[in-house]
């Protein structure tokens, strides 16, 4: 029976005979890296959410708001326009996160029910999520806690 590499063995083998050039690994481009490296900050971060959710409730209590849309004064929040808006500004290569969490933003915002509104909002809270995890990694401080 032969036993599976682990990745301790693997990078010990490469220390001992060193990958070619044409051998390395792009973890930049390796989804099962990013998808590890994503999963472990998720984590972190969760933890750093509740505790803030925490003390909003101890500052505000338990505040219950609408959960659809309401009058926003003369703001129109289309999603096609906002999709269009962030497509340009990265097609010019001026796009930020912001863009993106616009779009996402407006797409809740125009969502036709409950459940789609769920749905806008988890992909809003991922775009926020990977935007802090951009911002800790350049940072590289919470890696270092």
């Amino acid at each position: 029976m032969t036993r599976k590499k682990s990745v301790v063995d693997t990078v010990s083998e490469s220390v001992v005979n060193p990958i070619e050039d044409e051998d390395t690994l792009d973890l930049k481009k390796d989804s099962q890296y990013l998808k590890a490296r994503a999963a472990l900050f998720v984590g972190k971060f969760c933890k750093e959410v509740l505790n803030e959710r925490l003390r909003q409730i101890e500052k505000f209590g338990d505040k219950s708001h609408l959960p659809h849309k309401g009058p926003m004064g003369d703001v129109n929040l289309s999603e096609h326009e906002a999709k269009a808006l962030c497509q340009l500004a990265f097609k010019v290569r001026r796009g930020t996160w912001f863009h993106i969490h616009f779009e996402e933003f407006c797409e809740a915002y125009n969502a036709k029910d409950t459940v789609s509104l769920r749905g806008e909002l988890v992909q809003l809270i991922a775009t926020l999520t990977a935007h802090v995890q951009a911002i800790d990694e350049v940072a590289n401080w919470r890696l270092e806690k």
